[in-house]
């Protein structure tokens, strides 16, 4: 039976399904639409080297249909409210998420919940996704702005999945098959790894009840163990590219994610490149004009 936690707020409630699944919503009931995600706590640290890029994969693959449901089926409904549905991949997480009016909330229920645990994984669905995510990861090779992050994380965590580039290589991508990708999904894709949030004109309790029949009706699972990167970094690594500019990115590690100074950490980086007024911008670029672009971001 579902368990309600408590809550800061009576518009914010949280609520546990039996299998694991938790459910949190804030009402929101001046809005008009409501936002939907499910969050998955696997991304690409969670993959085997020789199927890298499984989780960005399946971002692609999830939307392109169920045996209830088309790709164009599915985006032909969320288009035809006004609505919006997308997802992304991260090291550690992957997300799925759709906005619509909410009047039409139940729609995004049924269809994130249908994708997210009746996926069809057709073979001619897998083959054109994979060209596309192969395009994809040839268009960050042609844009240096892009790449060198790509390098600055695999000298960050050398020989450590934190430091493979999420969309993976063309190597695993084009080796990957159907069914290897479909097992990823299988296993991951659980009650114990799935957070699901909801903000907007809304009720919390017929947000549980929309979801119990898909999500809350899987059981099992397991979270990833997850290593720790060996304390070796790589000092300067350096692409040569025949390209008009030069692109450098500079890393340093940092705090985790559950760590007292995260919060330190963001002030620090907005002071220091956070936007126009930071330090970075105003020297390097405004009263010097040595670049285009510059910035400091920090990631946990």
């Amino acid at each position: 039976m579902p368990t309600a936690a408590p809550a800061p707020t009576e518009d914010i409630r949280e609520t546990r399904l039996g299998n694991g699944i938790r459910i949190v919503t804030e009402r929101m009931p001046e809005a008009r639409s409501v936002s939907l995600g499910v969050w998955v706590g696997v991304g690409g640290r969670d993959e085997p080297a020789e199927l890298a890029g499984a989780s960005h994969f399946l971002e692609h693959l999830v939307f392109k249909g169920t045996s209830t449901r088309s790709a164009r089926q599915i985006a032909e409904a969320v288009d035809a409210v006004g609505g919006e549905m997308n997802a992304f991949t991260n090291r550690e997480h992957t997300a799925y998420y759709t906005r619509l009016p909410a009047a039409q909330a139940d729609l995004g229920f049924a269809i994130l919940g249908d994708v997210l645990t009746d996926p069809a994984f057709r073979p001619p669905e897998v083959e054109a996704e994979r060209h596309v995510i192969l395009e994809e990861i040839l268009m960050n090779l042609d844009v240096p702005e892009d790449h060198v992050h790509t390098l600055l994380a695999e000298a960050l965590f050398p020989g450590h999945p934190l430091g493979r580039e999420v969309l993976g290589t063309r190597e695993t991508v084009e080796a990957a098959s159907r069914d290897e990708i479909a097992d990823f999904f299988a296993h991951w894709y659980r009650p114990r790894n799935l957070v699901v949030v909801a903000a907007g004109h809304l009720d919390h309790d017929r947000v549980v009840d929309a979801l119990g029949p898909t999500l809350g009706a899987q059981d099992g699972g397991e979270r990833p163990v997850r290593e720790r990167p060996a304390d070796a970094v790589e000092p300067r690594a350096v692409l040569d590219d025949p390209t008009e500019q030069a692109h450098v990115a500079m890393g340093w590690r940092a705090v985790d994610h559950f760590d007292d100074d995260r919060y330190a950490l963001m002030v620090a980086n907005q002071v220091l490149g956070g936007g126009m007024s930071s330090r970075l911008f105003q020297q390097v670029r405004e009263e010097r004009g040595l670049c285009y672009s510059v910035y400091s971001w920090a990631s946990t």
